[in-house]
């Protein structure tokens, strides 16, 4: 596996990990704000791909919006990879994601990493909630996938 960051700079190949995103998050392609993608590539094709934008340096925030093709793509050096530029390049002090609450797979994921939940109604239209999921740098650092960095 293979990891590649873009910016919105790098046109074509920013443009192509941002409609991988959007076809998996929203099932269309939609405006997404720009911002930073890192991907993971196996055997020449896109596997999964995370969006880090709407950072907030002074807050010491960013968003991550995720999908990927293979549960796979979640491996314990990607996972450094993802969390180290959140945490460690950027040093925000938390990450959020925005997850449908009926995502189970991806909330128990989350959960496993050390994010707490937050269900919001109506941040998904009128009807529907939204879990928040946050994670702390301290709870990452303390974390099972953090050891050993």
């Amino acid at each position: 596996m293979t990891v590649i960051w873009a910016h919105p700079s790098q046109g074509p190949l920013y443009s192509a990990l941002e409609r991988f995103l959007c076809a998996r998050i929203w099932g269309e392609v939609r405006p997404m704000p720009a911002g930073t993608i890192m991907a993971v590539q196996r055997d020449g094709n896109i596997i999964g791909a995370c969006l880090f934008a709407n950072y907030d340096p002074e807050a010491g925030v960013i968003e991550m919006m995720s999908a990927s093709v293979d549960a796979r793509w979640l491996s314990r050096p990607v996972l450094r990879e993802m969390f180290g530029f959140a945490f460690g390049q950027l040093g925000c002090q938390a990450a959020v994601l925005r997850v449908d609450p009926e995502n189970a797979r991806m909330l128990r994921i989350g959960k496993a990493y050390g994010f707490k939940r937050y269900d919001i109604p109506r941040l998904r239209g009128r009807n529907k909630a939204e879990a928040i999921l946050v994670l702390g740098d301290d709870e990452w650092r303390s974390g099972r996938f953090f050891r050993g960095q």
